[in-house]
């Protein structure tokens, strides 16, 4: 979902991650970061995106190594 401007009113917003199901907090600051960079909203808590991002590296470098 891309930044809206009548569903985020620049309150922190309580967001369930798609993963691991646990609540975070999407702060106004990052609401507004995200809204100036026409980024869509975050999908995952930070533990959650640290674990993909990590997956994603081990198989970009054993595709390096192959």
């Amino acid at each position: 979902m891309k930044y809206s401007p009548d569903k985020m009113d620049g309150q922190d917003i309580k967001i369930d991650c798609k993963d691991c199901d646990n609540k975070f907090i999407w702060t106004a600051s990052e609401q507004k970061f995200y809204r100036e960079h026409d980024l869509e909203a975050p999908k995952r808590c930070s533990i959650c995106r640290e674990k993909k991002k990590a997956y994603y590296r081990k198989i970009e470098i054993k595709n390096k190594n192959t």
